[in-house]
């Protein structure tokens, strides 16, 4: 799954570098922004606050001092780690260059200067909600209504980000796949390496 993300990934940049603007891209904007996705403006607006530089920041600050407040020193240290793969993403992001949606073709509810390719917001919100998810399935083990609104409440912020930054007008459908492609093969990544470690722990305070 991993590599096959990051094959995904690395290809898309490709098509995103050589192709600032692809007209099919513009239509699926238009269709979002004139659709029903138009009678829940407020919502859409909200849901992208969670993903914005400093409340990204500060949620995962957060998220590691709770981890970390009930000695949980692992999953503290590998949620900062989160910040890092923002912070690639966001040197991606400048390296590929693409160009942003153009308020002469599609409307541009949040204007913004910087690259548009991939979403940084998607991606976190993949790494983010995606690592929380899994740690509380696994190792909170919640009872089942708790475990149904967690998958309601994290699967819905991921999906409801990538219609939230195309119908803002701030990134191309290609951007959100791009999002999710380096999100899901990061989490991937950073998973592996968790549950590595953490079974190296579990081994050793039973040995």
């Amino acid at each position: 799954m991993t590599m096959l993300s990051f094959v995904g990934f690395i290809a898309l940049s490709f098509f995103a570098y050589s192709t600032p603007i692809w007209l099919p891209e513009v239509g699926i904007t238009r269709e979002i922004q004139n659709g029903i996705f138009r009678y829940g403006e407020p919502f859409l607006v909200s849901v992208s606050v969670l993903g914005g530089s400093w409340v990204a920041v500060a949620s995962v600050a957060v998220a590691s001092v709770l981890f970390f407040a009930f000695a949980l020193r692992l999953e503290a240290l590998f949620a900062l780690f989160i910040l890092l793969g923002d912070g690639m993403i966001s040197a991606i992001k400048f390296i590929i260059g693409r160009p942003r949606p153009d308020s002469n073709l599609v409307s541009v509810i949040q204007p913004l200067s910087d690259p548009g390719f991939p979403s940084i917001h998607v991606f976190h919100y993949v790494l983010f909600f995606g690592f929380l998810y899994v740690y509380a399935m696994l190792f909170w083990k919640p009872d089942r209504w708790v475990q149904v609104l967690l998958t309601v409440v994290f699967f819905g912020l991921i999906i409801s980000v990538s219609i939230s930054r195309i119908y803002l007008g701030v990134h191309w459908v290609s951007d959100v796949v791009g999002g999710f492609l380096a999100g899901f093969a990061m989490l991937w990544l950073m998973l592996h390496f968790y549950l590595l470690r953490k079974d190296n722990g579990a081994v050793k305070n039973t040995g």
